[in-house]
């Protein structure tokens, strides 16, 4: 990931944020900005003092030393990204670069860290320079930045990642999540789980993750066993950037804990990997074992994970993703002919271990509680 950030900060320099004889933010900043350990900050930092763009000094902080000529703006591409979690975003990130480079364009990139104002200002920015286009992964939430569906509107090449802008007729490339979901949830219900928790943020609702729902909800309403309201409770109020907020993360999971004292679900599936690493502090926390006592799917995978703790989960192909991305922003910069305005991938199912069949469960533990 120091990479990414380097290039961040190697943009800024070259854009002139960070003037010649001007620091750079310190570590403690960078940290909470990027929101990764201070060791990657070193790691990025250290490597714009190797190409001679900054001059560190111990006590005293980072100078700029020298900025680069940016190259010509008919050759720049904008990319807006929400952030960088450890289950998705790194790979898709490497891919989009990668792809940039072997077509002859330089890439800005803006992380929005899940902040609307962020995004908008983001957005603004790029197209100031100006860029050729932009390539968007959505922040979570339910309604955009109008400024950004104008220039969709108005025919300038914006491509979205991840997540789909409803009524609005962007290229889009990412996973077909409601497919993807679908499998899932047949899955689920093939081996026997008639009583399930999908757990949902209280606020936050988009594209991907209204799909997910919509998939557990259809295929269970073919069932002998359709799914009650409670089975989907809405019930988590920080998000992956506020997992520091160490009291408001312990209220989210005793509203887990509560959830399962209530309903007794054989199995519990977060709605992402924020929200299943929740999941299974519940869980432990009430001395359920997984899956014996209580099985566990979680969308998206945490590659960090220790093997202890991996949870069946979904991946998805951000390496394609990225590169068709690019190749479909460039084609419409071009104006050349688009055959498929929006691209899904399939995503791949990882066994961990932790769905199994009911009648390979032992349910006195989960029932006594």
């Amino acid at each position: 990931m120091y990479e990414q950030i380097y290039e961040d900060l190697k943009r800024r320099i070259n854009e002139g944020k960070y003037p010649i004889g001007t620091k750079i933010p310190p570590e403690h900043a960078l940290i909470a900005e990027y929101n990764v350990s201070r060791i990657t900050i070193q790691k990025a930092v250290n490597q714009l003092a190797v190409e001679g763009l900054v001059k560190r000094r111990s006590g005293q902080g980072t100078t700029v030393i020298h900025q680069e000529e940016l190259p010509a703006s008919n050759t720049l591409l904008g990319l807006v990204m929400s952030g960088l979690s450890e289950s998705y975003g790194d790979d898709l990130l490497r891919s989009i670069c990668s792809t940039c480079e072997a077509s002859g364009y330089s890439l800005v990139i803006k992380f929005a860290n899940e902040d609307q104002r962020h995004e908008e200002e983001a957005v603004r920015a790029l197209l100031a320079i100006p860029v050729r286009g932009i390539l968007i992964s959505p922040i979570q939430r339910s309604f955009y930045d109008q400024a950004l569906v104008k220039e969709i509107l108005t025919g300038f090449p914006v491509t979205v990642l991840d997540k789909e802008i409803t009524g609005i007729d962007s290229l889009f490339v990412g996973t077909n999540h409601y497919q993807a979901a679908a499998e899932v949830a047949k899955r689920i219900s093939d081996a026997g789980h008639h009583s399930i928790g999908l757990i949902n943020y209280a606020e936050i609702m988009n594209f991907s993750l209204d799909a997910r729902n919509r998939a557990f909800k259809d295929i269970y309403a073919h069932t002998n066993f359709p799914l009650k309201a409670d089975a989907i409770p809405f019930i988590i109020r920080t998000a992956y950037l506020q997992r520091n907020n160490h009291a408001a993360v312990t209220e989210d999971i005793d509203r887990i804990k509560v959830f399962i004292r209530r309903n007794h679900p054989t199995c519990l599936i977060g709605i992402d990997n924020y929200i299943t690493t929740l999941i299974y502090e519940a869980v432990t926390q009430l001395g359920l074992q997984v899956p014996q006592d209580i099985c566990l799917f979680g969308f998206d995978s945490n590659h960090s994970t220790p093997p202890s703790l991996r949870y069946d989960t979904l991946v998805q192909n951000e390496q394609m993703i990225g590169k068709d991305a690019v190749t479909l922003l460039l084609r419409a910069i071009n104006h050349e002919p688009i055959d498929k305005r929006a691209i899904r991938y399939p995503a791949q199912f990882v066994d961990n271990g932790t769905l199994i069949p009911t009648n390979q469960m032992r349910t006195d533990r989960l029932f006594s509680l």
